[in-house]
Order: structure tokens, then sequence, then C-alpha cells
């Protein structure tokens, strides 16, 4: 056990340094604002903390389920994942960013002209949230998983190092949304609007970023460009 203790340090630590990629941290900006660009009032700045905690658990723990469920399922098999099908994940992931961004700024368009909260209930924001982890999770799961293959002495442990690995990505998505919180709950009606929207459109840009640069390398693999470009030169 004492020799497995390194490993599975490292894939906690891994997790929580995991949490913060940009992918994630845009896409969960956008839930965290949830409640609207309307200022959080002073007695109601503990539930504004509070909500975003939940979100951050929620997202870590479909992030982790789908990262034990699928790159468990690699490990303990011994599965073999096409490349394309990687890419393919991470292009949904794209797409997804780009609709939680559309919607955030709808959102927030809506509440500046109705003058009302658009939060909605816990139980919405949860589903959401944990279903946005999960997406990102088994996007993420193949490459997590091929790389403990070469790091671990047994499948048993390699699901250990991933245990581990999803505890800390949902300590850390918890300690980014807890901070994420901070200025949505002394902001301003109009710096909370700006936040808002802030979150929207980085959340956009990410996603298109990402589509266009794994779209790239998706068709470049299905089309062979990259065997191609690879070739030795006479």
């Amino acid at each position: 056990m004492t020799n497995l203790l390194p490993v599975l340090s490292l894939g906690f630590a891994l997790g929580v340094t995991h949490a913060a990629d940009a992918d994630h941290v845009v896409a969960v900006s956008t839930m965290v604002g949830d409640r609207g660009p309307n200022a959080v009032p002073k007695g109601a700045r503990a539930r504004a903390f509070a909500t975003a905690a939940r979100i951050g658990t929620f997202w870590g723990a479909g992030h982790t389920s789908s990262v034990l469920l699928a790159g468990g399922a690699i490990i303990a098999f011994r599965l073999v994942v096409p490349p394309t099908l990687g890419m393919t994940l991470e292009l949904l992931v794209s797409v997804m960013l780009v609709a939680l961004g559309i919607s955030s700024l709808r959102r927030a368009r809506r509440a500046a002209s109705e003058k009302t909260s658009t939060e909605g209930t816990s139980e919405n924001r949860g589903l959401r949230s944990f279903g946005v982890g999960a997406m990102h999770g088994l996007a993420g799961s193949a490459a997590v998983a091929l790389g403990i293959l070469s790091q671990t002495p047994s499948a048993l442990a390699g699901i250990g190092y991933l245990a581990c690995f999803g505890v800390g990505t949902l300590v850390g998505m918890l300690l980014l949304t807890t901070v994420m919180a901070l200025p949505l709950a002394v902001a301003s009606h109009k710096i909370g609007r700006a936040l808002h929207v802030a979150a929207g459109v980085a959340s956009i840009g990410v996603g298109l970023v990402l589509f266009a640069t794994i779209g790239h390398e998706l068709l470049a693999h299905t089309l062979g460009w990259d065997s191609i470009s690879s070739a030795p030169t006479r």
C-alpha cells in the first residue's frame, strides 16, 4: 500500500490542477452566475456561496463518475479507444461550451430587460452541472486512462489512481466555484451584469477555438492528412 501512496497522491494533485483547465472554468462560470446579473442582497450572500459550492460539487461528481466508469473500463479490460472517438467527444464539448455561452448571454439579456432574477431551481442547476461535468469527464477519460496504464502496476491500482484523480478534480472545482462567487456576491448591478456577460463570451470564445482546433485535427485524421504530412520527403 505504501508503494501506491505516491501514485495516489499524484492522482489527487493532478485532479486538483485539472479542474482549472480553461474549458472547465468557462463552462462552470456560466452556471455560477446563473442567478442573473442582479446583485445578490447582503442577507443572501451566504446563499450565493452555497449555490456556487453546490455547482462545483455537482460538476465534480459528474466528472468523477464518467472518468471512473469510462476510464475504469478502459483500464480493467484493456480497451483500445479509437483516436477519432476521443476527438469527437472533445468536439462535442466545444459545442457544449458555445451553447452554455449563448444561454448565459440570453439569460443576462432577459434579466436586464425584465429586472428580475433568472435563477433556476437548485435541482435544475445541480442536474445541469452534473451533466456538464460528466461530458467533460467522458471526453478526457480515454487520455487519462491511457496515461495511467504506464504508471500503475495493476488495473486495481489504476482505478485507485482514477478515484483519487476524480476526488482531486471535485475539490479543485469546489474551490474554484467558491472563489468565482466572491465578485458576484458583492458586485453592483452593472458589474454583476458585466461579469455574467463576460462568462458567456468567454465560454463561446473557448468553444469556438476548441471546435476549430479539434475539428481540423479530426478532419486531418479522417482524411489521412496527418500521415501524408508526416511522410519522409526525398
